[in-house]
């Protein structure tokens, strides 16, 4: 049979970024602040809500001209009926010609279930599981970039390449159910 469902998630994010020059280098402080309220309204099933938290405070350095960045974050996230999370990390930016760049990043990630993945009505073959747990995974990533401002007949053609990992604990994945 037809259920309607509707999810609604308002929300406000608010955003602050200083920049400054001690010693003759670039410094940027960004703080990130985020609140959400998730609400699901079903006819096949009781209405849920929950709230959502989050800030970051994200410090990048720039040395040497600009051909060294460094930055460091820190973000705390929380989730109606999961524990609040931090979450750090770091990165590298270097740049040692105009037209090549390196990168490496590293960071922890999480993710609470949505709605859909822990409430989903029963389907015959598929539904939520309300006793998941969040994801938790760290992230890594390494990367570069080389950009011409002349090839042939294109201008600023950037040519990047990135290999990335990510080492999940308890992933959300939807099993099919007989």
């Amino acid at each position: 049979s037809d259920f309607d469902t509707t999810l609604s998630t308002p929300g406000l994010q608010v955003r602050l970024t200083q920049n400054s020059t001690p010693f003759h280098q670039t410094n940027r402080l960004d703080l990130r602040l985020e609140a959400a309220h998730d609400v699901l309204r079903a006819s096949n099933q009781a209405g849920r809500e929950r709230a959502r938290v989050g800030a970051a405070l994200r410090e990048t350095l720039k040395l040497f001209s600009d051909r060294l960045q460094l930055s460091a974050g820190l973000r705390m996230d929380w989730t109606d009926g999961f524990a609040a999370q931090w979450l750090p990390s770091v990165g590298l930016v270097l740049e040692p010609r105009p037209w090549i760049r390196a990168r490496v990043h590293f960071g922890r990630a999480y993710r609470a279930p949505n709605f859909d993945e822990l409430f989903h009505p029963e389907e015959g073959f598929i539904r939520g599981n309300p006793a998941l747990e969040a994801e938790d995974a760290w992230n890594f990533d390494v990367g570069g970039e080389l950009v011409f401002e002349k090839a042939g007949p294109f201008s600023n053609l950037t040519l990047a390449g990135c290999w990335f990992r990510r080492e999940i604990d308890e992933s959300i994945v939807f099993v099919l159910i007989n």
